[in-house]
């Protein structure tokens, strides 16, 4: 699967960021997300670039919106390698409510842009 995520596979990218995420399948490797957020970065990237096919991978398993969400969530919360980042937070909830949109989630989108305001909030308060 490494080598695969490396490779540019979407699939792969998730599965392991999932991995790094949550700890299940994790085997001898150490919680990390770091290494969750750079694997659903490259993920959230991968999209604007087509397969070796001229193709793009599908996205109906794992939304852009939600990726990105992900990422804010493990941000705001800190841990596991990754230091609290509520400006960055506030940044990525924003950018998730925006394809959240584009994706016609509207209650989803609106509960990212609350929480992109509350991050803003906090980071000013810092």
């Amino acid at each position: 699967m490494t080598y695969a995520a490396e490779a540019g596979d979407r699939a792969a990218m998730i599965f392991l960021a999932k991995v790094y995420d949550t700890g299940l399948n994790l085997g001898t490797r150490v919680r990390s997300w770091t290494e969750a957020v750079r694997l659903y970065s490259k993920a959230v990237a991968a999209l604007t670039e087509m397969d070796d096919d001229g193709h793009f991978d599908g996205t109906m398993d794992d939304p852009q919106y939600q990726l990105i969400a992900r990422q804010a969530e493990m941000y705001r919360d800190g841990g596991f390698g990754l230091e609290i980042n509520y400006v960055k937070a506030a940044e990525l909830f924003s950018t998730a409510a925006d394809d959240a949109m584009e994706s016609m989630k509207g209650r989803i989108a609106s509960k990212y842009y609350e929480l992109a305001e509350e991050m803003s909030a906090l980071a000013e308060e810092a």
